[in-house]
């Protein structure tokens, strides 16, 4: 009996232990305890093998450098020096002040000025031009008070002085110091810069939001606070050089600015047909939201050489703030990946999974979006794998998308498979995900009623 029960007690010992291994989801192996570990693969996220797409809300220096000539003189062509240029009325002193002579042999012109400016008007563009820009100039000072200047203002009557005035900013040259000077500096004692070095100088004034600069090749860069009023400007020249017979003389005179992009339609309060510079249209977009490359990877619309391609871990495209309280319409021009695309592209246009596809969202904050549209590719896919991009509007009116007409509304564009789990479920570990683009997207307000 006492053996019976020492069995007992060891079969009710033995089956506690299992019973507790089994609940804590532990097994004992001597001294060592081990939790139990899943053998199912662990699923790895889609992805394509183009790198990923980098995100930054830098904007490209090709959008801020002033790269754009908008004209050039060298005064060699009359017809383009009459084109770009408006001649002061000095009365009978005109000849003896202002002119444009050939150098003997050269082939190079100089347009020059002489005699005392003070108090008279001098030459300037004829059209005025918006900023920022620079202008880009070689003169050459062959005299002690040579006295060369540049002026940008928004008058188109400005004369000549030694003071500042509010609509305009003086880069000039007195005798052998050079200044700045413009609203916000002083009347008198001014901060100069000693630049007495005769010979060609290559001048560069830039004229930009808050600052302006002044540089040469020879005697370094001023800077100066840029208070002009946001209004186009005139450019003008001259010197004030009051010795008898010296002539001061530009050899060039160039208007450059940085690139422009076409205007939108009319009505376009936000659009990209992404033809501008092969990038996002500027000040469209939130850069560092657009995980996204400008490219012909998935082909373009007719007219454009690329479309914005959606690759890469992260795909989603999101504006900046727009204005449609007044209500209107939306377009979005899409393709979607196919098989033909993906050899047609080489290999990167790849088709849809039938539960992936875009989604349009919508915000009025820019951080918490809702569902505008989802084309998931089951549904929608025969219609953007088109020989063509196909454009699909969404109305914005007291009818329709009414909660859209705000005067602070968001768009994003983006992947379904990248919000939507049961999407990236169905793929398979390692499985790149197809590819979609945009060619076109508009944002139209319905105009003022007056």
């Amino acid at each position: 009996m006492k053996t019976f029960n020492k069995l007992l007690i060891c079969f009710v010992l033995i089956t506690l232990s299992v019973i507790l291994g089994i609940a804590s989801g532990e097994t004992t192996f001597g001294s060592k305890t081990n939790k139990l570990v899943s053998n199912k693969p662990r699923r790895q996220a889609a992805a394509n093998v183009e790198d990923d797409v980098p995100a930054t809300d830098a904007i490209p220096d090709k959008y801020l450098k002033h790269s754009v000539s908008v004209f050039k003189d060298t005064f060699e062509d009359s017809k383009v020096t009459k084109q770009v240029w408006k001649m002061p009325n000095l009365g009978n002193e005109k000849n003896d002040m202002i002119g444009i002579e050939m150098m003997p042999g050269k082939g190079v012109a100089d347009l020059w000025f002489s005699g005392d400016m003070t108090g008279k008007p001098t030459m300037r563009t004829k059209e005025s031009y918006e900023w920022p820009m620079t202008v880009s100039a070689e003169i050459e000072k062959n005299h002690k008070c040579s006295s060369h200047f540049i002026v940008v203002t928004t008058s188109k009557d400005f004369v000549w002085d030694w003071g500042t005035q509010d609509n305009a900013i003086k880069f000039v040259w007195n005798c052998d110091t050079k200044y700045i000077l413009g609203k916000g500096q002083p009347q008198s004692g001014a901060k100069g810069k000693k630049c007495d070095a005769k010979g060609k100088y290559n001048v560069k004034i830039v004229v930009k939001g808050g600052v302006v600069s002044f540089e040469d090749d020879k005697c370094g860069t001023m800077t100066a606070r840029n208070m002009l009023p946001s209004l186009p400007l005139y450019v003008y020249v001259g010197a004030d050089q009051d010795t008898p017979g010296m002539k001061s003389k530009f050899y060039k005179v160039e208007l450059l600015t940085p690139p422009k992009a076409p205007p939108l339609p009319a009505g376009a309060v936000f659009g990209d047909d992404f033809m501008f510079m092969n990038d996002t249209r500027p000040r469209m977009w939130q850069r560092s939201k657009v995980f996204g490359k400008v490219d012909n990877g998935c082909g373009a619309m007719p007219g454009a050489g690329e479309a914005l391609r959606f690759y890469g871990a992260k795909r989603s495209a999101t504006t900046k703030v727009m204005d449609m309280h007044r209500g209107g319409y939306l377009e979005t021009c899409v393709r979607y990946g196919s098989k033909a695309f993906n050899k047609r592209y080489g290999g990167r246009c790849l088709p849809m999974d039938d539960l992936d596809g875009m989604e349009i969202q919508w915000s009025k904050d820019g951080k918490k979006f809702k569902r505008l549209a989802r084309y998931v590719a089951q549904q929608f896919s025969k219609m953007f794998e088109g020989e063509n991009f196909e454009c699909i509007r969404h109305r914005v009116d007291h009818k329709e998308n009414a909660e859209l007409m705000r005067p602070n509304l968001y768009l994003r564009y983006v992947q379904i498979s990248d919000i939507d789990h049961q999407a990236r479920r169905r793929m398979r570990p390692g499985q790149p995900r197809g590819q979609f683009a945009l060619g076109r997207v508009l944002a139209i307000s319905n105009p003022l009623q007056r």
